[in-house]
């Protein structure tokens, strides 16, 4: 993204938004003025979160992110060992991952950083045999024992917007008979490197886009036909016309659920409802 189209988004939402994620399709080490980014979008009073899959992390960039002021780094690791990480991510060094990690948890200690808070993420396979799974996931954590890692989170493979197949073993329902409705459309927009924004995080391809950022404004996208469309679609259930939402297993994955809903959406709805939001930036900004 060019820095110049990205300073105009800041400076639009800066005013209403609450959370800014530098990451979507790519790897976000690769741009060359990411602690600048960082820097320009904390001078606005944002959060900035960032996921890396820390294969271009050295340790000068390790200092770069935590001088920048960021507020949360997320490393994406694709599975507990080396045979099925290097599988999945290839050309990939699990070992020089694992190494580049360690790294900046001991630069973050050693440098008395309070932030960026650290989580590192774990694919965890259906595919992945049962037997001693614990295991290998305590032999995996031990790489990071004595550091400061904020949160461990275990992920699940999901279907990319419908872009992806996957079947019942990987927790997707193929009868969608459990709808819940997608909540991605009311709190937040992605958006491309060249200013195309889309609904859904999950819509990598831009299969769905609203507008352009460069030619209109977020709050002109925010409320356009187009995302008051997607929105009524999503209520109604009438997905067909919308790429990235009809095959999404988003809405149709087999949960247990309270009140209809999802016990694995309720910290996330009520953590993003607009009362919690509000008292966010009331805290923050005063308004």
């Amino acid at each position: 993204m060019d820095f110049s189209l990205f300073r105009k988004i800041v400076d639009e939402v800066s005013s209403f938004a609450n959370e800014l994620y530098l990451f979507h399709r790519g790897e976000s080490l690769i741009h060359p003025k990411l602690p600048q980014m960082v820097g320009y979008a904390k001078e606005r009073g944002l959060l900035v979160k960032l996921n890396t899959n820390a294969t271009l992390l050295t340790e000068e960039k390790s200092r770069e992110i935590l001088e920048s002021g960021l507020d949360l780094i997320s490393f994406s690791i694709d599975g507990y060992e080396k045979e099925v990480f290097e599988r999945v991510r290839v050309g990939a060094r699990f070992d020089k991952v694992v190494s580049n990690v360690r790294t900046f948890l001991q630069l973050k200690e050693n440098g008395g950083f309070k932030r960026p808070l650290t989580q590192i993420e774990i694919m965890e396979f259906a595919a992945y045999s049962q037997t001693n799974l614990e295991k290998r996931k305590a032999d995996f954590l031990r790489n990071f024992e004595g550091l400061s890692v904020n949160r461990i989170v275990i992920r699940r493979p999901h279907n990319v917007g419908g872009s992806v197949e996957l079947n019942e073993a990987q927790g997707y329902n193929a009868q969608k008979e459990h709808y819940f409705p997608c909540s991605f459309p009311w709190y937040s927009l992605a958006i491309h490197w060249n200013g195309n924004v889309c609904p859904c995080p999950r819509d990598f391809m831009g299969d769905l886009v609203l507008g352009n950022v460069g030619t209109m404004s977020l709050a002109e996208i925010w409320n356009n036909e187009k995302m008051v469309s997607v929105r009524g679609n999503i209520l109604e259930r009438e997905l067909e016309d919308q790429v990235c939402c009809r095959n999404c297993d988003q809405t149709y994955r087999h949960q247990a659920s309270v009140a209809g809903i999802p016990i694995g959406y309720l910290s996330a709805l009520f953590k993003d409802s607009p009362l919690i939001y509000g008292l966010r930036r009331l805290l923050r900004y005063g308004h």
